[in-house]
């Protein structure tokens, strides 16, 4: 799931450097010599510094897009600084008002800017950033050129970040549940967070609708699904379900590049995703059936040039994960590689043994054994397994909590990291580190080898929460007999979510 970014820059002939020709907008004198540029942190500090497009400067960068289009760049100037004096971290304005200035001829004003965004939000705006043609003038030039080199040194900081982070989904901030029909979103996207540096680097640009991913089989491609509108039920029907408008795309793995486009699904229950023999992605449409069931109307392939789909007959890859998406709670689960699993005799849908491959050793399960909701994660050389057991969360408050265990293959003995509500996805960052989810929307770092028997690490933290693989409204699992309560409503402040339409230079990665 950490896989190492390869997006091939193509190369820039850099005209004039060192020649006795310069721009006219070029400031400097002909021989100047190229400065080196400090090299910024990469990524942001919280996933909630994303969430600038509604914060205090967004009705100030309101007026960039059409100032923009008119190429009216002292008009970009005066917005984007107007912007970036109440809100310092809004990447768009920082990016947007290098342009400016490089257009404008203020060569060295313009980079400090330029290299914010790009190191902010380097696969955004990177990858094709020499190319950008309304930069042109400004990248032969000293300052340009200075900046090209510190590109390059982004570049391989980006690509050590996404190789060696732990991937998650973040959102923007708090989830709301949309209050009538029409735009609704998870507010997520997928991030990198390096935990040397405990900054995030943005791997996914989804105008913040991502609810799930799921790498292939081979692990060369990601798949997306997100959702962009909802559709309410009347208030009066409380058993009727909400639907959604779900999307479905892949991108590569390592470069991040869109290799399959976008299909779209209009007034669904929600959608089971997974890839088929040969890579293939295929996607269940789901119908309601009742407030919580739901039934699989067709399975669909997708063309990948084109995104349109076609009901197939298609079956799913024995190796491949499978992701739910509704707009109530998202669902990913995968094979317990490396495990054999045991029902009880009484009751299949409940294992209550777990038999370690790579060593024979079979696991008894405590407590009231492992439920089919969590499917339980080895390690890579199969001597650990964690698991969760689990209980009834339509129960009593008072009743007992699901517990995340870890088992050691060479003595058998559990390890007790938490007991909580709590949904406990579970993904080995190496054969002794283990990462978690919480009941709060947090996640744990367990290491095996840290106080003799093994204890907590590490926690990150967030109000609006993290995910593993699939951002639900709520970190805890979901009770399907009642109507959800308490839930926090949109108050329409944020609907619909702009769209990142302002992209000086070439198109950017999906």
């Amino acid at each position: 799931m950490r896989r190492i970014l390869s997006t091939t820059l193509v190369a820039l002939a850099l005209l004039g450097c060192g020649s006795k020709k310069s721009s006219d907008k070029d400031k400097r004198p002909p021989d100047a010599a190229i400065p080196v540029l400090d090299v910024p942190p990469l990524g942001v500090a919280a996933v909630k510094d994303m969430n600038y497009v509604y914060g205090e400067g967004a009705k100030l960068y309101a007026k960039v897009p059409d100032l923009y289009k008119k190429k009216d760049w002292a008009g970009v100037k005066g917005a984007c600084e107007q912007t970036l004096a109440k809100d310092p971290k809004h990447l768009d304005a920082h990016r947007v008002l290098g342009t400016a200035l490089a257009q404008l001829g203020e060569y060295e004003a313009a980079t400090p800017h330029l290299a914010t965004a790009l190191a902010g939000d380097f696969l955004r705006w990177g990858p094709k950033f020499p190319q950008d043609t309304e930069l042109a003038d400004y990248l032969a030039s000293p300052q340009g050129q200075a900046l090209l080199d510190l590109h390059l040194k982004l570049k391989a900081a980006t690509e050590q970040a996404v190789s060696s982070g732990v991937w998650l989904l973040g959102r923007r901030s708090t989830f709301k549940w949309p209050s009538k029909s029409g735009s609704a979103s998870s507010r997520g996207e997928l991030y990198a967070w390096d935990e040397a540096s405990k900054r995030f680097v943005r791997l996914t640009h989804t105008e913040h609708q991502l609810a799930a991913w799921l790498p292939s089989p081979a692990g060369d491609e990601l798949a997306l699904v997100g959702y962009d509108k909802a559709e309410l039920p009347d208030a009066k029907k409380k058993n009727d379900p909400p639907l959604l408008q779900a999307w479905v795309r892949s991108i590569d793995a390592r470069s991040f590049e869109l290799r399959t486009e976008k299909a779209t699904f209009k007034k669904v229950r929600g959608v089971a995703v997974y890839f088929g023999p040969g890579g293939q992605l295929l996607v269940d449409g789901l119908a309601a059936s009742g407030r919580w069931g739901t039934t699989t109307s067709a399975t669909y392939s997708i063309d990948a040039s084109t995104g349109k789909t076609a009901k197939t007959t298609a079956t799913k890859d024995p190796g491949s994960a499978r992701a739910v998406v509704t707009l109530d709670e998202v669902l990913v689960a995968g094979p317990a590689a490396g495990l054999e699993l045991t029902p009880s005799p009484s009751d299949p849908a409940l294992i209550t043994e777990i038999t370690m491959k790579a060593t024979s050793r079979t696991i008894s399960l405590p407590e009231t054994g492992l439920g089919d909701a969590t499917i339980p994660r080895a390690n890579a050389t199969g001597n650990r397994v964690a698991f969760a057991t689990w209980v009834d969360p339509c129960g009593d408050k008072n009743a007992p909590k699901g517990t995340l265990y870890v088992a050691d293959a060479k003595t058998g003995e559990l390890s007790h990291l938490l007991t909580a509500g709590s949904r406990f996805n579970v993904r080995w960052l190496t054969d002794d580190r283990l990462i978690y989810e919480d009941d709060a929307g947090g996640l744990r770092i367990w290491d095996a080898t840290a106080g003799g028997k093994g204890r907590e690490t590490g926690k990150l933290e967030d109000k609006a929460g993290f995910a593993l693989s699939g951002l639900s409204p709520s970190a805890k699992p979901l009770c399907r007999k009642e109507p959800l309560a308490d839930v926090v409503t949109d108050d329409g402040s944020e609907d619909p979510l702009p769209p990142e339409e302002v992209e000086p230079g070439p198109a950017t990665v999906p």
